[in-house]
């Protein structure tokens, strides 16, 4: 398997644990009482990932892809046992600030270094990644929602998991692939510029991060149960990636 095959795997895999945190949430939050709290817990990362994504992609950029992401991914483990062991409002807004800080790296170094490996091809692999992302964060909260049948916080541990193992396929794949960067030419300084397409963006995002703060409402009212929110965020990311590919 090549190096970047391994990458869509390994951001596969992370992608389940990050849907399967995404997925457990509401419910955790309704089942200790802080359901009023679950807009505010989804959109602590929202808010640091926007704010960090362009720092941490400049970090990558001067440290090196493989001395900065792998480490980020499995550094995840520390907002999932934050995730775990949290009972209080501070401690899983906390979590998810770590979480969004680590995934500024992440995502900002991954997507960097498809376009700078793939030349004439970048389009094809930067939609290949987004197949590979958007499949583990469609399927993660499915298996959430399994898992919370067991205990509701149980699939913090396979958030955990999913981290460690897709840091370690990167930090196994070597040089064949992942590469340290070469410094290219002076970038243009980016010019703010509202258009209609930034506005549609902005749109499906403020609707996207509202789903799972109401999944659980949306549960009830259906007769499913707190923990059967992940299920209905499987369907709903399933039919949008379907529509994606297809449409």
């Amino acid at each position: 398997m090549n190096g970047k095959m391994i990458l869509y795997l390994s951001s596969f895999i992370f992608m389940l644990g990050v849907g399967s945190v995404v997925g457990t949430i509401p419910a955790l939050a309704e089942s200790i009482g802080l359901g009023q709290h679950t807009g505010l817990i989804i959109s602590a990362w929202g808010f640091t990932y926007l704010l960090c994504n362009i720092p941490g992609g400049a970090i990558v950029d001067r440290f090196g892809f493989k001395r900065i992401v792998p480490l980020a991914m499995l550094l995840n483990v520390f907002p999932g046992l934050l995730f775990l062991v949290g009972r209080s409002i501070g401690l899983l807004v906390l979590g998810r600030i770590i979480e969004g800080i680590l995934e500024a790296f992440i995502w900002s170094g991954i997507i960097g270094e498809v376009s700078r490996s793939s030349g004439e091809r970048r389009i094809v692999d930067i939609g290949r990644l987004f197949i590979a992302t958007s499949l583990g964060f469609t399927i993660g909260p499915f298996i959430a929602s399994l898992l919370q049948k067991l205990a509701v916080a149980l699939p913090f541990l396979f958030y955990m998991l999913a981290s460690v193992f897709g840091g370690g396929l990167l930090l196994l794949t070597g040089d064949n692939y992942l590469r340290q960067p070469s410094p290219g030419p002076r970038r243009e300084v980016l010019r703010f510029k509202f258009s209609p397409e930034l506005f549609l963006a902005l749109t499906v995002g403020l609707v996207e991060s509202a789903l799972p703060a109401l999944s659980v409402p949306i549960a009830f009212e259906v007769g499913l149960s707190a923990t059967d929110s992940g299920l209905l965020l499987t369907l709903y990311y399933f039919f949008r990636l379907y529509w994606t590919v297809y449409s």
